[in-house]
């Protein structure tokens, strides 16, 4: 249907000419106006294909109408129809823009016209779009940024913008009519020719993502986007569209190394929404969900104080909490709690994540487990807090050594000369008694502050357990069971021999006592290697193999406040009276002077666990023999004696007298050398104190040597803390006599070491 605009005074002639539409077998939709306003009015209400307008109109003119009809609808046919009118404005309404001057007495031609007319206009609206969609694409393809370029269909580039210069370093002169796959890399092209060819074949083809090649013969990474150009439907070029994507991979590159970062982190993360109320969790990482046995879903959503307990520190948490508020970093240690409610240590760092106007959006939190290291902390604390105590356990223990000799030495000598039917022996012998139980608890100090004198073997400590067994079975009572599991082919280690059957009969004892009603003890022997994985449990530990000696009871347990405290000398959980508490102290200080180290494994309710790893070696048993005492012979040789304490002095002065033996004796370092400056008698034997004040006794043994060559030694002290002695362990060819002594000891030792008619000295 043709939808046609009248613009006639006379209807009769409207009529005639739809007359002449219809027998030409067009299908006309007509109105006709007939004033000015009405063609305004009608023209923009209604789309119209043509408009048939007289010359000769009594209110206005036709040169009117076609102006502002062209106005409206350049591209619409405007025919004038009308009755006589001169050759010169037909011609003068042609030229502006009429398609057609029909007139009324050639009705004939009036079909003809209009569908010639419009014919027309759709081919000058067709060129028109063209032009527009030319004019819009040379813009584009001018101005994008992607590299835009055609190709025939045998793949020789017709087109090359600005863009794909700049991209791929080649000019336009360069490319135009050259191969599209000199940018491939050769292993595409047989990929790139079935695209062109579907493209070709009017196929489309979704964009992909592939890799070309700069002049340069740099690669890089692009997106691409190909489809056909079209000419009266046939398709005669190929357009792709390069898209340089290098950036977008690099920062997907980084995303994706990002994510794998944060799934491999042993830190949990957390990032916290602080425009939303309460500041949910909006993201958590796997290692959070590792390190709390929360779920991601569990904790999305929630405030991170779900985390705080009992034990958290309130004052660390308003600390995290001001400083959200004030939109700072912060870094704080504090204990939470898993799901499973169990405490562990954090080091909690926050950090405020900004938006583009410097507006704190989120927090980020780092959180680490430092529970482990926190342990070592609290196992350094306490191995400082008991290096102390050793130290003042020592001293106390020496200057008790020196008044013990006087006691021991002085009630022995009494002894020996008072008749047995003196009824002052018994208070003799009970001050004796005394002395020597006073003895034993002054080693037991010694063993704690490890400045006791060891003699270590290489041994297999399943043997000694072996040959404890029924003296600890005696021990531990009939309602105790006792057991062992030793490893066949346990390593060797050095140790004292008399040392370590303390430990394990301290370690018994104790077990004993924590199994009041009866229970089961077990003695295990094994070989361990430790790496440094293992390590985060033990404070002092290294990697290396060790011989580890558990002794387990199923005793009551202990708690951790308990736990911490069971080495201190003097620390006891048993009634007054009951015990020492120097049992446990006496382990621990033997075991670090021995260069091991000990864990203990307990819970209130399911019983302790004592390990100790001792270091093995790769030596030879040593054999043990068994020396008889020397014979109390009396002597004539002349020894000179240095000890600081008097009283001391005088007493080895008096037992080395009552033997037969000559004495010189010194207090100190002037002293004796006024006495090699004397030079009025040879000295045959040399005992002095080992810690003295101003000169120790092994300066003193160099100082006498000169004067008197290979003088034997015999090194006296309450303890040992001296280089004579390195850390308390003996060398053999030092002789030692550990106060508090008996005359007979000191007797038998100072004929032992004449008789031997050597230095023993360094």
């Amino acid at each position: 249907m043709i939808r046609i605009l009248f613009i006639e005074d006379s209807p009769d002639d409207v009529e005639l000419m739809l007359l002449a539409l219809r027998r030409a077998d067009l299908v006309v939709y007509a109105e006709r106006v007939d004033t000015i306003e009405d063609f305004r009015l009608v023209v923009t209400a209604k789309p119209w294909d043509a408009i048939l307008s007289d010359y000769n109109l009594v209110s206005f003119d036709a040169k009117a109408l076609l102006k502002i009809s062209k106005s409206i609808a350049p591209d619409m046919p405007f025919i004038v129809v009308s009755g006589t009118v001169g050759e010169e404005s037909a011609v003068e309404m042609l030229q502006a823009g009429a398609q057609d001057f029909i007139l009324k007495t050639s009705m004939i031609r009036l079909a003809s016209s209009i569908q010639r007319a419009l014919r027309e206009a759709e081919n000058r609206s067709a060129r028109r779009q063209a032009e527009e969609q030319a004019l819009q694409l040379a813009a584009v393809v001018s101005s994008s940024v992607d590299a835009i370029l055609t190709v025939d269909s045998n793949g020789h580039i017709l087109s090359w913008n600005n863009s794909a210069e700049k991209m791929f370093g080649y000019s336009s002169a360069e490319m135009i009519g050259n191969s599209s796959y000199l940018l491939a890399p050769p292993e595409l092209i047989p990929e790139i020719r079935l695209r062109s060819e579907s493209i070709f074949r009017g196929d489309e083809i979704p964009p992909f993502e592939s890799v070309r090649i700069r002049k340069n013969g740099v690669s890089f990474p692009v997106s691409v986007t190909s489809f056909a150009v079209r000419i009266h439907d046939r398709i005669v070029a190929e357009c792709r569209f390069f898209r340089d994507i290098t950036e977008r991979i690099q920062s997907q590159e980084a995303l994706r190394l990002r994510d794998r970062a944060i799934q491999a982190a042993t830190q949990g993360l957390l990032i916290s929404d602080v425009t939303l109320p309460d500041n949910p969790v909006v993201f958590a990482s796997p290692a959070f969900s590792k390190i709390t046995g929360y779920s991601v879903d569990e904790v999305l959503g929630r405030n991170c104080r779900f985390l705080q307990g009992n034990e958290t520190d309130p004052a660390a948490v308003a600390r995290v909490r001001n400083a959200v508020l004030s939109s700072i970093d912060c870094k704080e240690e504090l204990i939470n709690y898993r799901k499973d409610g169990s405490s562990f240590w954090i080091e909690l760092s926050i950090s405020p994540i900004r938006d583009a106007q410097g507006k704190t959006t989120h927090f980020v939190g780092v959180q680490s487990d430092i529970t482990a290291r926190k342990k070592l902390e609290q196992q350094l604390n306490q191995s400082q807090k008991m290096e102390a105590i050793g130290q003042l356990a020592g001293g106390v223990a020496h200057d008790f050594n020196n008044l013990l000799t006087i006691i021991i030495g002085y009630s022995d000598m009494l002894l020996s000369k008072m008749p047995e039917n003196d009824p002052s022996r018994e208070l003799l012998k009970e001050i004796h008694a005394a002395g020597e139980r006073s003895a034993g608890l002054t080693s037991q100090l010694l063993a704690f502050s490890r400045q006791q004198v060891l003699s270590p073997k290489v041994l297999i400590i399943n043997e000694v357990v072996i040959n404890l067994e029924k003296m600890l079975k005696r021990l531990i009572g009939e309602d105790v069971e006792l057991s062992k599991n030793l490893q066949v082919g346990l390593w060797a280690i050095r140790i004292d021999k008399g040392q370590f059957e303390q430990v394990l009969m301290n370690l018994v004892v104790n077990a004993r006592d924590a199994m009041p009603s009866g229970g089961s003890l077990v003695i295990r022997t094994q070989n361990v290697e430790l790496n440094q994985e293992q390590l985060v449990d033990y404070a002092e530990a290294s990697e290396g193999e060790f011989v580890k000696l558990s002794v387990s009871d199923s005793g009551t347990g202990m708690s951790d406040e308990i736990k911490r405290k069971i080495f201190e000398p003097f620390f006891t959980t048993k009634a007054p009276g009951k015990g020492t508490g120097l049992g446990l102290a006496t382990v621990y200080g033997i075991v670090k002077q021995s260069g091991s180290f000990l864990n203990v494994i307990s819970e209130i309710g399911k019983g302790t666990t004592f390990e100790i790893f001792f270091p093995r070696v790769d030596e030879n048993i040593s054999s043990i023999s068994s020396k008889s005492p020397s014979k109390l012979v009396p002597g004539k040789e002349t020894i000179l004696i240095v000890e600081d304490e008097d009283s001391v002095r005088a007493l080895t002065k008096r037992i080395l007298m009552n033997y037969g033996y000559s004495v010189v004796e010194a207090a100190n370092s002037p002293q004796v050398d006024q006495i090699l400056a004397r030079k009025q008698f040879s000295i045959d034997l040399l005992i002095t104190d080992i810690v003295m004040p101003g000169m120790g006794g092994r300066a003193i043994f160099e100082r006498v040597i000169k004067v008197f060559p290979n003088l034997p030694v015999i090194y006296v002290s309450g303890y040992n803390d001296d280089a004579v002695i390195r850390h308390g362990v003996q060398r053999e060819e030092v002789d030692f006599l550990q106060k508090p002594f008996t005359p007979s000891t000191l007797g038998s030792k100072v004929r032992e070491v004449l008789d031997r008619k050597r230095v023993s000295g360094w």
